[in-house]
């Protein structure tokens, strides 16, 4: 506020403001300001996540230097730079926030509510007047503004920094940077500091000073990823992992001793290497050979592999020869899910049970753990959770003769994954006025990677803010159509502006009703 002699005008307009600022203050609900701090705690969580992936990588560097020595040492040297860059940026922030709670935190007062919320979180103030209104800051009012953004700026530069090559430094997206936002609809130009701060409360203001501490995490992890990729450089390259067991026979008879190696296979989906059998070249699938054939004439079967690759340091073709086998056997029984080796609680899981040389009458099967319906080898198996995780599943096969053979399976029990809930097929993030305009339903599934096709959820109803400049409005709907009020409201929205979706209720025809606390939280671009 202004200070000495002003005219009676501008007191009046320092009132204005001063009971616009109120208002604002007041139309700030629980609601919004709960959202707010959820959205903070998920992104200290991200930030403890990236925080023990930056752990792993740089442990597995250490690992690198021990074994490889001063060829790998340059590169985890500056990777441990990249973490002292973003370290001090990190706690850069953590000592602003600290001074923003100085209010709060007298006599060794807590700035928190035993919830974790903040007790000033509605304060439309605090944070304008020490970023854009601070009068004791040397060098203007907005001094600690701008020393945040140079901030910013210089952990950027100085992290990409220690990406030599010019393009692979163009190949890292950062979110580490504080540019001014275009001018909106009314040609209002905006800065960086009144977007990120002007007319939000103090738990927006926490929020997003948290988000730029995970953008340096984030950056500090790709650096630190680029700079491991460094070290191998000239060895051959692996992108993809495999479990391999290596028996000396796949099969055992009663009172003998089953002996397999298990390890870890790398191999490379992308390189064409030539796959040989007995001489003849196999087809390639994700840079693995497969060998295929139709299994003839009972017992053991050899044959003599062989891969050639280009050693990327000579660049001359090296040979590597193994002999296999396996052993071709009358079956026995089958026993198999339909969809998955797990069985999941509080829903019907297919199961497929056969015996050959036995017709379906003829098999019957039970649950020890559930219950088991259907007949002639098409089943349905529902478990439920509780402290036994395994279900049992018994077959007893008899013959004409009456002769009887029994199997059992093991499978695991487990909880359904979590729902993903996502508007016209989004699941939050940045967005435009055009996709806005297109929005129809909000929707909620296990995505495409779950087994189970036919298992569907319908959202029946869900509540959304609408966080602008001016204020929030908020809004509860019945079933998944994005309402006409809301769609109006989000596409009125400027740059910066939130739109968040919250405790989604969601059903399904054969499974139970889920509710989704957190749902899809989008910024205007």
């Amino acid at each position: 506020m202004a200070s000495g002699k002003i005219s009676p005008r501008q007191k009046m307009i320092n009132m204005m403001y001063l009971v616009l600022t109120a208002m604002l203050a007041l139309n700030v609900s629980s609601e919004i300001l709960k959202a707010f701090y959820k959205f903070e705690v998920s992104m200290q969580s991200a930030g403890s996540n990236l925080d023990a992936a930056n752990v792993k990588l740089l442990g597995a560097m250490d690992k690198e230097v021990d074994k490889q020595g001063e060829k790998a040492k340059p590169f985890r040297d500056k990777a441990y730079e990249a973490k002292k860059i973003a370290d001090e940026f990190v706690k850069y922030i953590e000592d602003t926030k600290s001074i923003l709670l100085e209010k709060d935190s007298k006599d060794g007062a807590s700035p928190r509510e035993e919830d974790g919320q903040l007790k000033s979180s509605k304060d439309m103030e605090r944070a304008v007047q020490y970023f854009l209104e601070n009068k004791d800051a040397e060098g203007g009012k907005d001094a600690k503004g701008k020393e945040l953004m140079a901030k910013i700026t210089e952990t950027h530069e100085k992290l990409l920094a220690l990406i030599e090559d010019p393009n692979d430094r163009a190949g890292i997206k950062s979110d580490l940077v504080c540019t001014d936002p275009e001018p909106n609809k009314e040609g209002e130009k905006l800065t960086w500091l009144e977007e990120t701060f002007h007319s939000l409360p103090l738990a927006a203001a926490f929020a997003n000073l948290t988000k730029y501490q995970n953008d340096a995490k984030k950056t500090e992890t790709d650096v630190i990823s680029y700079l491991s990729t460094k070290i191998n450089a000239t060895d051959f390259k692996f992108d993809g992992l495999s479990l391999s067991i290596n028996a000396a026979s796949a099969s055992v008879s009663s009172g003998g001793k089953y002996t397999a190696e298990i390890f870890l296979t790398a191999y490379n989906t992308k390189q064409k290497n030539d796959v040989y059998v007995n001489g003849a070249v196999l087809p390639l699938k994700d840079g693995k050979g497969i060998y295929e054939i139709t299994a003839s004439g009972e017992g053991i079967h050899k044959y003599q592999a062989k891969i050639s690759l280009v050693d990327p340091i000579t660049g001359q073709p090296k040979d590597y020869t193994a002999e296999g086998e396996y052993q071709v056997f009358s079956p026995v029984a089958t026993i198999s899910a339909s969809k998955m080796s797990i069985f999941y609680a509080g829903i019907d899981n297919p199961v497929d049970i056969s015996v050959p040389g036995y017709r379906g009458n003829q098999i019957s099967a039970s649950c020890d753990n559930g219950t088991l319906t259907g007949t002639n080898g098409s089943y349905n198996v529902k478990v439920q959770m509780g402290p036994t995780r395994v279900a049992k599943i018994n077959v007893v096969a008899k013959g004409d003769d009456g002769t009887a053979k029994s199997f059992v399976k093991e499978f695991k029990i487990r909880p359904l994954p979590p729902l993903a809930v996502t508007v016209n097929g989004k699941e939050g993030g940045g967005i435009t006025g055009s996709e806005i305009q297109v929005w129809n339903f909000v929707n909620a599934s296990f995505g495409p990677s779950f087994a189970y096709d036919g298992l569907t959820y319908a959202v029946t109803s869900y509540q959304c803010i609408v966080q602008t400049k001016n204020g929030a409005q908020p809004f509860s709907v019945t079933g998944p159509a994005v309402s006409p009020d809301l769609k109006a409201a989000a596409a009125r929205c400027r740059k910066g502006d939130l739109i968040i979706f919250y405790n989604i209720k969601a059903a399904s025809a054969t499974a139970p009703a889920k509710n989704i606390d957190s749902g899809p939280v989008f910024r205007v671009q």
